[in-house]
């Protein structure tokens, strides 16, 4: 079939054809968000603030939050949740939510479709829905977390389209819906002003946008810093190397424009604007309608993040993606029309319309594949034990605890376990501090159960220290759960692998490590010397876990230091099977990281209670467990399912290997 051919079935079939993508859109996607959702993809916190609060919200403490104390509307001025409360009320899961923003997202590309068709024709508006749909940010946005600014998507097209038909009342109606998503919205909808103006717009045009926009960001950001425990907008700590408040920030943004130019002429900026455009295959835009997003534009490059990439990753490019798909359509329509020799090749390209369609074409399949979250999607979807014995064992321990208990939890188990009236994340309880703040934050009295994931302890080992905002409350951090686990007679009643339940003032004989200066318990014996102070003298049986059906290894290891350590080691597992190969490697904290080597006191024996999770597959072979002490470097990153996960860029290993022959 030739592409002529193949550009007027289209069409013909434009809204067939775009209704269909729509619904196979939200299908896959909403899928893939709950295929995600079980198997605890979803550890960035955010739905699980959100679904808290609607879950709240639904029994009648509108906006209530616990995570972030003690009201939503403390973080963001998000009216909509009001709008969108009846129909989570019918389903009370965060699975709702995550179906609801396909949903949005996917409907997006209707409006889209309406206002590429004012200014192209033939194919050209079902193409750039299309784009909108296979766009790898827009991807992004739908599986990393859940949060309102979609909404705002959706609400900013049509504020664009009822702009474009020059009918007032509606643009009004859905620029206060816009506004009402997010207080930054403020950021596009003032910019209606300026385009207003370049378009010779009436007054009324000109002013209304401008004036709505102010007055509400000043009175939601005011609204918010009223209720913060810090008293400010806690979102300018993103601009704190401007200024320590908004009038410090204004004031050095003016008197020392430098330090906007350097921050926004710095490499990471360029190659965001790169992968930005990649999608569009740098086609021409119109300039004066890229305003709509310029504010963000900025907002987002002059950020305290030292990687404005991963905003491209996240929810964060939200507000820059109207501003792009309309002015990438105004600047196809203007491909044809202009007048100047120099601009020859866009006439070109405008009718060849076969090589114009296989150069967006292209760009949009690379891009979607080399920066969209497909591809990982795939890949662990065929992955041999995708649906593994520790996801089955994470559902096992959180569906264990009862829906009305105060819980502080992992990273993991947070999103699972939000819909309940008070859930705490257990990342506060180490660091010891509110978000954004130096305010001291102490775990409730009522919390009832501490639900450990320790690989947390390897997250933070990476995480927090390349912080400028918590490294050095880092250190500390071993001290803060030490001392909650005491204060509240915290007890372990369920354990496997590195997952922990913990109740208060539960009477229990395990024991995650133990001190002394002598045991006497020790099963294999073993004296390995790594050659700075710290030795292995061996390892004993763990009594096994009787309610488990799965195959652990128990163990206890014994480690010995003769003198202070200033790094924190972490335990690394390696797992052979008969021929040699490499069936599970994993990092565990040593000591769970509750008590880093750094603390150890000379000539103290310190005993490590572990009870390792070993794949199914070798139950009944032979197989050789490598142990290694690591010190890690590194940060936090997302992953293709754009889930946080630790990046070790470093490893440090101590030698010679510790064996264990079961």
């Amino acid at each position: 079939m030739k592409i002529s051919k193949l550009i007027n079935f289209f069409k013909k079939k434009s809204w067939l054809i775009l209704w269909l993508a729509i619904g196979l859109y939200f299908l896959i996607f909403s899928l893939i968000c709950i295929w995600k959702y079980f198997n605890f993809g979803y550890n960035g916190l955010d739905l699980a603030i959100i679904n808290q609060v609607f879950y709240n919200s639904a029994q009648g403490n509108l906006f209530g939050l616990t995570i972030h104390p003690h009201s939503y509307l403390g973080d963001h001025f998000a009216l909509i949740l009001i709008l969108l409360l009846p129909f989570y009320y019918l389903w009370q899961h965060p699975i709702n939510l995550l179906i609801l923003q396909s949903l949005i997202l996917a409907l997006c590309a209707w409006p889209l479709y309406l206002i590429a068709k004012h200014k192209l024709s033939n194919a050209w508006p079902l193409f750039i829905a299309l784009a909108w749909l296979t766009n790898p940010f827009v991807q992004n946005i739908n599986i990393f977390e859940f949060h309102f600014l979609p909404w705002a998507i959706f609400f900013l097209f049509w504020t664009f389209y009822f702009y474009q038909q020059k009918n007032l009342a509606a643009f009004l109606v859905f620029a206060v819906l816009s506004l009402a998503v997010r207080e930054d919205v403020a950021l596009v909808v003032l910019m209606f002003s300026a385009l207003a103006l370049i378009n010779r717009r009436s007054k009324v045009w000109i002013f209304t946008p401008g004036l709505m926009a102010l007055s509400w960001f000043a009175a939601a950001t005011t609204f918010i810093a009223s209720i913060t425990p810090t008293g400010s907008y806690k979102f300018f700590y993103y601009y704190s190397w401007l200024g320590g408040n908004l009038n410090e920030i204004l004031t050095n943004a003016l008197v020392e424009p430098q330090l906007i130019l350097y921050r926004f002429l710095a490499l990471n900026n360029l190659l965001f604007i790169l992968a930005l455009l990649l999608p569009f295959a740098f086609i021409f835009f119109d300039l004066a309608l890229l305003l709509l997003g310029l504010l963000v534009f900025l907002q987002l490059s002059l950020g305290g993040s030292n990687n404005s990439l991963i905003v491209l990753k996240t929810h964060y490019s939200s507000l820059l993606l109207p501003a792009l798909f309309i002015g990438y359509a105004y600047g196809l329509a203007k491909l044809g029309q202009t007048k100047f020799k120099f601009f020859k090749f866009k006439k070109y390209l405008f009718k060849e319309r076969g090589l114009l369609v296989m150069i967006i074409g292209a760009a949009a399949i690379y891009s979607c594949l080399a920066l969209g979250p497909l591809p990982a999607v795939v890949k662990q979807l065929f992955k041999p034990g995708s649906f593994s014995e520790t996801r089955e064992l994470k559902t096992e321990f959180y569906q264990s605890l009862p829906q009305t208990q105060s819980i502080a939890a992992s990273y993991e188990f947070l999103t699972n376990l939000s819909s309940r009236p008070s859930i705490y994340s257990l990342h506060y309880a180490y660091i010891g501090k509110k978000q954004f703040s130096d305010i001291d934050y102490k775990l409730p009295a009522d919390t009832r159960t501490l639900l450990f994931d320790f690989d947390d302890l390897v997250t933070y080992s990476v995480q927090f220290p390349n912080s400028s905002q918590w490294q050095k409350y880092y250190l500390t951090g071993d001290d803060n759960f030490r001392k909650i686990i005491q204060a509240g007679n915290y007890g372990v009643v369920k354990i496997a692998d590195t997952l922990v339940r913990m109740d208060k003032n539960a009477e229990t004989d395990i024991h995650l490590y133990q001190t002394a200066q002598k045991f006497t318990d020790i099963q294999h014996p073993q004296n390995i010397d790594f050659g700075n102070g710290l030795k292995f003298l061996g390892w004993s049986d763990n009594p096994p876990l009787l309610d488990s059906d799965k195959n652990f290894l128990p163990a206890a290891l014994y480690f010995q230091t003769k003198q202070r350590i200033e790094k924190d080691y972490q335990l690394k597992l390696t797992l052979n099977n008969e021929e040699g190969q490499i069936v599970k490697q994993k990092y565990y904290p040593l000591a769970y990281g509750l008590y880093p080597t750094s603390e150890w006191q000379a000539n103290e024996i310190v005993k490590i209670n572990y009870w390792f999770l070993l794949p199914q597959k070798i139950a009944d072979s032979n197989y050789q467990l490598e142990l290694q002490l690591v010190y890690l470097e590194g940060f936090l990153k997302l992953n293709g399912l754009r889930s946080a996960v630790p990046q070790i860029t470093q490893e440090t290993i101590l030698e010679p290997k510790i064996t264990l022959i079961p």
